[in-house]
């Protein structure tokens, strides 16, 4: 319990929906919330937003929201330096990523597979004792697994040593661990 997002909290996450303009409003809307994962979720989520702005310039959104798209490539690149970070700033950013895969086309997720599901595949591993950072990290890997085409699934490697294929095969590793 003192480990995971409260279940409304994942609520929030479920239901964002692609036409939504923001697909951080109930998480921005808790702001102030008590839950200390609640707050730290805000806290990045403010700090993606900044970074944006600084790269976009002013967003045209009378609310200041930028494009998911922005968002997602803002907390990607983040998550490309979780090694450096702090096991509950990689669950935060796992817990944004959940909210925001969903307003993302599917043609985004399956241009750039392979360097999504390389750093979700690491994410996994280097933080798997986070239950939040694993539900979200299963979540938006199981989202961009289901965007691929069947030619998505096949590397230069073969078909063995694809990026799609190691998610998979460690999703299935992860459904077999007997930890709770």
């Amino acid at each position: 319990p003192g480990q995971c997002l409260h279940p409304s909290s994942i609520d929030l996450v479920r239901t964002a929906k692609k036409e939504t303009m923001d697909p951080f409003a109930q998480i921005r809307s808790r702001r102030n919330s008590k839950e200390p994962r609640m707050k730290k979720a805000n806290i990045v989520l403010e700090a993606v937003s900044e970074v944006i702005a600084q790269q976009y310039g002013k967003s045209k959104d009378p609310n200041g929201i930028y494009p998911a798209t922005a968002y997602f490539a803002a907390l990607m690149s983040f998550l490309e330096r979780e090694r450096e970070a702090d096991s509950s700033y990689v669950a935060a950013i796992m817990f944004l990523l959940g909210a925001v895969f969903k307003s993302i086309d599917e043609a985004v997720l399956r241009s750039r597979s392979e360097e999504i599901l390389t750093l979700l595949t690491r994410a996994l591993t280097n933080h798997n004792e986070d239950p939040v950072a694993c539900r979200w990290s299963i979540e938006c890997t199981r989202i961009t697994l289901s965007a691929l085409k069947i030619k998505n699934w096949i590397g230069p490697g073969g078909i063995g040593f694809h990026p799609a294929i190691m998610a998979l095969r460690g999703l299935l590793m992860f459904s077999t661990d007997l930890r709770p």
